[in-house]
């Protein structure tokens, strides 16, 4: 999967630097990660919440889980 337009024009916006590498298709963040042979942590996944302000995009790291509760708290 290419990474998401949104999330790659927030990136660029920040100006933030990244990389991206092609790899077989696979389900999951983690599996993305062992097709490119990138280490887990440097693997972004991005996760798209709704709360009652609309939509929020989160980032997180393809070897951990969105801690929802933690996400609750902050929004």
């Amino acid at each position: 999967m290419a990474i998401a337009t949104t999330l790659k024009n927030y990136l660029d916006n920040q100006q933030v630097r990244y990389d991206t590498v092609r790899h077989a298709q696979s389900a999951t963040a983690l599996e993305s990660a062992h097709a490119a042979h990138v280490p887990d942590h440097q693997v972004a996944k991005a996760v798209v919440l709704k709360d009652d302000n609309g939509y929020v995009l989160g980032v997180v790291p393809a070897n951990h889980s969105l801690e929802i509760d933690w996400v609750n708290e902050a929004l």
